[in-house]
């Protein structure tokens, strides 16, 4: 619990047994599978995190983990890096559904039918 802002915060959790064990970079599994099993790792680590430098610490314990797991270093931050730009794409676009939502409430509630479409 944050004692100064009277919040609960929240991280990753990662089990007390967990042996940090992933799909192994040298798999023989095709590279996107292996490269998706990291990215929803770390898109876990982003989501289950309430503050910034939760979210750091969080994502920092996946890249350790990833690294026993042979991924090399400059997959890892690649990966972290394009996890976080989905992950803003993502929110600002939530953002704004949400505000033409409040904006502009009969808009949103239309449907568009297929003939209007060009």
């Amino acid at each position: 619990m944050n004692t100064e802002d009277k919040r609960l915060d929240f991280s990753l959790f990662v089990k007390p047994t967990s042996q940090d064990i992933f799909l192994d970079y040298t798999s023989a599994h095709p590279r996107r599978t292996i490269l998706n099993s990291a990215k929803n790792e770390i898109r876990r680590a982003i989501n289950n995190s309430s503050t910034p430098k939760l979210q750091d610490i969080s994502i920092k314990r996946i890249a350790d983990m990833l690294k026993k797991n042979s991924y090399p270093p400059n997959i890892i931050q690649k990966l972290i890096q394009e996890t976080k730009n989905t992950q803003d794409k993502q929110n600002c676009l939530k953002r704004t559904l949400k505000l033409l939502t409040y904006h502009c409430p009969i808009l949103m509630n239309k449907r568009v039918e297929k003939s209007t479409i060009h």
